[in-house]
């Protein structure tokens, strides 16, 4: 649209956002993934970190420690064929990926969940979660 009209694309995509929820209402279009419990047996849950700008305030909670610098989270759930499942709502960069995972959705019951370390508090949650599991540092 910003060719069309010979504009940059801040000006065409701020309006949109304004009206993006409204039309939706209207229309009735939903913006939820849906996977099927025959589909969804296996899935693997990461989270992502996305540098950003650094923010002009509140800028601790939005550094990760991890990356050394401003970042925004979010949580990627997929089938294990690379289906798409869920996205998380973006988190600041200092949340932890289980508080992500708490915070989202509730996962279909009698799933195999595939993690990383970071999700290591989960298991108390979803029985069935595979997790690596962390080498003692005493003993290799």
């Amino acid at each position: 649209m910003a060719c069309l009209y010979q504009t940059n694309k801040p000006d065409i995509s701020r309006p949109l956002k304004r009206i993006g929820p409204l039309v939706s209402r209207g229309l009735g279009v939903k913006r939820t993934i849906y996977v099927s419990h025959e589909v969804a047996m296996a899935l693997i849950v990461d989270c992502t970190e996305q540098p950003i700008e650094r923010p002009s305030r509140k800028q601790r909670c939005w550094s990760s420690g991890k990356k050394n610098r401003h970042t925004m989270k979010t949580e990627v759930v997929i089938t294990e064929k690379g289906q798409i499942a869920n996205i998380s709502k973006p988190a600041p960069g200092r949340v932890h990926d289980l508080e992500i995972r708490r915070r989202g959705p509730p996962l279909p019951e009698n799933s195999h969940v595939y993690a990383d370390s970071g999700y290591q508090g989960l298991q108390k949650i979803i029985l069935p979660l595979i997790c690596p599991i962390k080498r003692p540092t005493r003993n290799p």
